[in-house]
């Protein structure tokens, strides 16, 4: 288990990413004592999917219980490849349950808006037929009318009662998996809400921008195993 900390130090892994190899094969470890195993060469397949089992019965998310599979599977290649065992244990990645997200179509959206911020002037250049056409106004039809919204909507600017959100702001992002949610800590300021859960705290909108595309761009970074 030390060894494969110092290899993970080695590579000079974020120590947030050191701190779930820690947890998740500390963990491991553990499982394997309260059963009698304390050496590689008695870890079984079995065994492993034994621990996946004792993880989602303690009513975790599956992404929680994959990236756990996850952080066991880099433990165990690293075993083979230092010569602590002799084969490979083979771990069956479990799966990740798939939530479906809906989203409003084009008049639903218009809907919404009209009932929640009356006071915005709108613009509609798009209209649905079905779940896969849609009738547009043509480009330049569509540039005039929102010209001319935007010359009413300049004018009224004065009698606007506009939204303001109260200072500070909280900002909280749930993610599908728990990789992002130890990556993105790394970010000054993010805050661990949970296993998949990062806030943010900051004093308006602007501040609040800045920080998602950084959530957004450290995502699209490849995280080693």
């Amino acid at each position: 288990y030390q060894d494969f900390i110092l290899s993970r130090q080695a590579a000079l892994l974020s120590p947030r990413t050191i701190e779930f190899y820690e947890r998740t094969v500390g963990e491991l470890i553990s499982f394997l004592s309260e059963r009698g195993i304390y050496e590689p060469e008695g870890i079984t397949s079995a065994l492993v999917r034994g621990y996946f089992s004792s993880v989602a019965e303690r009513g975790v998310a599956s992404a929680t219980v994959h990236a756990h599979a996850r952080g066991i599977r880099a433990f165990l290649r690293f075993l083979k490849e230092e010569g602590y065992i002799t084969a490979l244990i083979n771990v069956k990645m479990p799966r990740v349950e798939q939530k479906m997200m809906r989203v409003l179509s084009a008049d639903e959206l218009v809907v919404e808006i009209e009932q929640k911020l009356s006071w915005v002037e709108k613009v509609v250049t798009k209209w649905a037929i079905s779940g896969t056409s849609a009738r547009n106004l043509t480009p330049k039809d569509a540039q005039a009318k929102i010209g001319s919204t935007a010359k009413v909507s300049l004018k009224n600017l004065e009698s606007k009662d506009f939204f303001t959100l109260p200072s500070p702001i909280r900002f909280e992002v749930d993610f599908k998996s728990p990789w992002y949610a130890y990556l993105i800590a790394d970010i000054p300021g993010i805050e661990r809400e949970s296993g998949v859960s990062v806030r943010f705290t900051g004093s308006g909108m602007i501040e609040i921008s800045g920080i998602w595309r950084l959530m957004l761009n450290a995502c699209m970074s490849q995280l080693p195993v």
